[in-house]
Formats: structure tokens, sequence, C-alpha cells
């Protein structure tokens, strides 16, 4: 019976892809989709397009520090400086880190590595920092480009940089962490957040694991890594039932030999693609094959796009758009040229979130969270707020492939009787379905 089942599901796999499941597929693995690429994978089986999606997001290079950052001032040339100058050169800071949100929705719209894109954001989501408290640009620059090059990799080498990287440091207060005075931040929301999730752990493994990060520090203004000798907690300590003189490097090493982070992770990853939660014999499987792989993502993500739960007809159209994949979505579908990128960091804050700025260290909650009142009138409209080309958007002589590709299949037949090209698309784009992926 098994063997029957495994060849049934090589079978259904082995079809080209239909409109409703290709849409499907791109909607979920994007952060918005135009009908290109929608084009390019419907003669592909399910396997297929699943390989082409992640082979289009194989680049894993790091975006590029724009002219704006690389002329602020070194940590010397900033402490030389009168009282008025550095005021001023903050505020500039300021200023600068809104571009640099600007500068990312601008990538968004033109990238084709919409899956790398998407787990960017993700990844954003989970390991939090926030431009905010960090202030810096240049460091929250650098901590997105480890995000987009392990995205898509090695979880294991992923915590190996992120535990020391700058803007972390800065955000949870490694920076304090002294032996004399221990600051347990980054270490409970390591455990909590990051990789174990509450209950597989205990207090004192919280109060060690601080005493292990004590002395690191980063370079407020270059990000650059050190070690105070003289602040580091060089006793034994004893975590997770182990006592040594460990440090920040040791910790990572423990946390992989904890039962519960593997399904922690793989539990995260799934919610992103599955609506429901997955049975705990799914979860141990996934978990064991993450194992096996050495902890690659993208084998992960493979593994939860091949199952039925992906694929089923109630996993479609159900998850609740984010705010910027409803404003790229319409951008990337209708091909619209972003003139002024700071417009989508405003429209972004209306609908509570913010590129760079997440709430708190939990992120973004997501889901019915997106919906209130307020950004709900802001959603609404904002097909007609983000471009002046809506007339174009309009003049499409297609209807079935714009009303097909817009909307999950469950939602199409009662907008198929409006025969008017620009009132069929402006009842969909204004519609509550619109808001779902």
């Amino acid at each position: 019976m098994k063997k029957l089942l495994l060849q049934f599901l090589f079978i259904s796999m082995s079809f080209s892809l239909t409109h409703q499941e290709a849409r499907h597929l791109l909607s979920l693995t994007s952060v918005g989709f135009n009908t290109n690429e929608i084009k390019e994978i419907l003669p592909l089986s399910k396997n297929k397009a699943i390989n082409f999606i992640f082979n289009l997001s194989s680049d894993n290079s790091p975006s590029n520090t724009p002219d704006y950052l690389q002329k602020l001032p070194t940590f010397q040339e900033f402490r030389k400086l009168p009282k008025k100058e550095k005021q001023k050169l903050r505020k500039s800071q300021r200023k600068l880190g809104v571009q640099l949100q600007a500068d990312w929705y601008t990538h968004l719209s033109e990238s084709k590595s919409q899956l790398r894109e998407k787990m960017i954001i993700f990844w954003h989501n989970h390991f939090v920092s926030s431009l905010q408290k960090v202030k810096n640009p240049v460091l929250m620059l650098k901590q997105h480009n480890l995000f987009r090059k392990h995205a898509l990799g090695s979880f294991k080498s992923f915590l190996k940089d992120i535990v020391l990287d700058p803007a972390m440091i800065h955000y949870l207060d490694t920076q304090s962490n002294h032996k004399k005075k221990p600051n347990e931040n980054f270490a409970r929301e390591l455990l909590e957040l990051f990789t174990l999730g509450i209950g597989n752990y205990t207090e004192n493994d919280i109060k060690e694991i601080a005493k292990s990060f004590t002395g690191y520090k980063a370079n407020r203004f270059n990000g650059e890594l050190s070690i105070n000798y003289r602040l580091h907690d060089h006793s034994h300590k004893t975590i997770f039932k182990k006592t040594r003189r460990f440090m920040a490097e040791d910790i990572v090493e423990l946390l992989f030999e904890q039962d519960s982070l593997t399904p922690f992770i793989v539990k995260k990853v799934s919610k992103e693609f599955i609506f429901k939660n997955l049975s705990n014999q799914k979860i141990t499987e996934l978990s064991k094959n993450f194992i096996e792989s050495s902890y690659d993502i993208s084998l992960l993500i493979k593994s939860i796009l091949q199952l039925d739960e992906f694929w089923a007809k109630e996993n479609q159209g159900i998850f609740i758009k984010s705010p910027v994949e409803l404003m790229i979505g319409v951008v990337r579908y209708f091909d619209i040229k972003i003139k002024d990128p700071k417009i989508y960091v405003k429209l972004g804050r209306q609908m509570n979130q913010v590129l760079l700025n997440p709430p708190n260290v939990k992120g973004w909650i997501g889901g019915n969270h997106w919906i209130n009142s307020h950004t709900f009138i802001v959603r609404k409209n904002i097909s007609n707020r983000l471009s002046n080309n809506m007339k174009s958007m309009m003049n499409t002589n297609n209807s079935t492939v714009n009303l097909n590709y817009l909307l999950a299949f469950k939602y199409q037949s009662q907008f198929k009787k409006i025969k008017n090209q620009k009132k069929k698309l402006r009842k969909i784009l204004s519609s509550d379905y619109f808001q779902l992926k």
C-alpha cells in the first residue's frame, strides 16, 4: 500500500501544472509575481516548477553598499566632530535609513530571485533587529546581506553568523554584556524565539549562556567584531547539563544537540507555506530529513512544497498578504516602475509593516493581525494609491488571464460575468479576496 501511495505521489508531481496550481505555487514562493512567470512554469511538472523557482533564487551575492552609506565618517572622525555636527550626522543617518528602506522596495520589485526575497523577509522577522535601536543603516545592511547569504542555505552556518552579527549585538544588548553585570536579553531571545521555543530550557541555561557572550563587541560604525577578554566571564558554566568554559561558538554547537531545535524551526518554516498545522508525524519526518541534510533550508522548503498539504485546495487563497506583499504584488504584476520608493515606506508604515523596523523582538505576528479598522481602509485603496498608471493597468485585453492570476481559483466565479475590463479589474483589486494569496 505504501509503495502504491509513493507511486501515486510521484505521478501526481509529474503532470504539468494547471493555472490554479501555477498561481498558487508562485503566490506562496514569492513577494509578488507576474504573468510571464506564470507562463514559464505552466508547462512544467510540480517538481520541475519547484526546482525552476529555486534555480532563479540561487544567487546569494550581497547587495552593494550604496554611495550614500560609504560616505559616513569613521568612529575616529566622528569623535573629533563638534557636538552640533554630531547631532546633524545622527539626523542624517535617520534619513539614510529611510532611503535604505526605500531601496529595499525597489529591489523587491525588480528581483527575479523572488523565493530568496521572500525568505529574506522571513528571516528578518525571525532573527529580529531594528534600525530604530541599532541606529546605523550600515549595520542593518550588513545584517540584510547576511540574510541574503543564508536565506536558503545551511541553518547551522546561519546561526553561527547571526549570534555575532553587529546589528544583533547592538539590538539585543550583547554590547553591554559584561562579566560583572551580565545582560540576559540576547540569551533569552536566542532560546525562546530563535532556536528552541518556550519550555525547552531553564532560567539557569539563560544565565549561563549570557555569561558565555560577555565581552563581545561590535564597532557601532563599521561593525568590526572584537572580544574584550577583561570583560569576558572565563569561568566554568553549566548549560544543558554540560560544564565547560563556554564561549559564543560553543553555544551554537550546544543548541544543535537539543532535540527541540529542529522541530521548532521546521514548524515555523512550514507555517510560511502551509496554513494548517502539520501533523506530528509530518513534522518528525521533515525534521529527520532536515538533520540528515545538514540543516539545508532549501531542501526543507522543497520537502514542504512537495507535501499534499501544500497543494490542497483548502491551502489556497487563505493566507492574508503582508503589506509588503500587497504592494509589491501590484507593482510586479502590472510591471509598474517605481518612481518614488519612499511612498512605499510611508504606506507600509500606515499598514504596520516597516522594513528594517519590526515592532519588537517577536517581529510581525502576521495573519489576521495585519487587519484592523485603520489598515483595512488603507489596504482596500492601496492599488489606487500606488500608481498613476491605473488606466494602463485596466487596459488589458485578456480578462481571463488577469482573473485567473490575480485571485485564487475559488474566488473567481463571481467576477466572470463582468464584461467591462476596467470595471472588472477595479472590482477585483478592491475586493476582500485580493487581500489573500
